[in-house]
């Protein structure tokens, strides 16, 4: 194998029944392109679940079901022929693909510019833990210069909240 090669495994794909299950429309997600093939052509397809090249792929199929060498251009023409159709990704392909989606993730430098502006706090006969929470939160946001607006949603009963208004 060259160190050239490119290396391929199937992509995401969407396969639906056409002419009574015996032929089957095969499309990758994200593409407009679609080829009809038969199942053992879809079996083909599938079974390349690892990064090979097409070679590698035809060999390791050859060595496991033992086709007919009538079969083995047939393989080829159909590995090809998906790779035209991206039902097979390209190893650095994806990767691309991988690294362009990073890059454009809410989860990138936009998360880290995002401020809290809120902050719910629930509780129910509890003025201890409150008064604890409430402190942590203020001096968190002093530190690093934040001004959420608090909103406390106290269901502490009646007779509670008189014993304990002013602690």
């Amino acid at each position: 194998m060259s160190a050239h090669e490119p290396l391929y495994r199937v992509a995401l794909v969407n396969i639906s029944p056409v002419a009574h299950g015996t032929r089957f429309r095969v499309q990758a997600l994200g593409s407009e392109k679609t080829l009809e093939l038969g199942g053992d052509e879809v079996g083909i397809l599938l079974f390349c679940t690892t990064f090979q090249t097409i070679q590698r792929h035809i060999e390791i199929y050859r060595n496991r079901y033992n086709p007919d060498s009538d079969i083995i251009p047939r393989l080829k023409k159909i590995l090809e022929e998906s790779v035209l159709a991206c039902f097979l990704i390209e190893e650095m392909e994806l990767a691309t693909q991988l690294t362009e989606s990073a890059q454009k993730s809410v989860l990138a430098e936009d998360f880290i510019e995002k401020k809290i502006d809120l902050i719910g706090i629930p509780t129910r006969n509890r003025p201890g833990e409150l008064r604890s929470c409430m402190k942590s939160y203020v001096e968190n946001a002093i530190r690093y210069g934040r001004t959420p607006e608090v909103v406390i949603a106290d269901d502490s009963n009646g007779a509670f909240l008189e014993q304990n208004i002013n602690t």
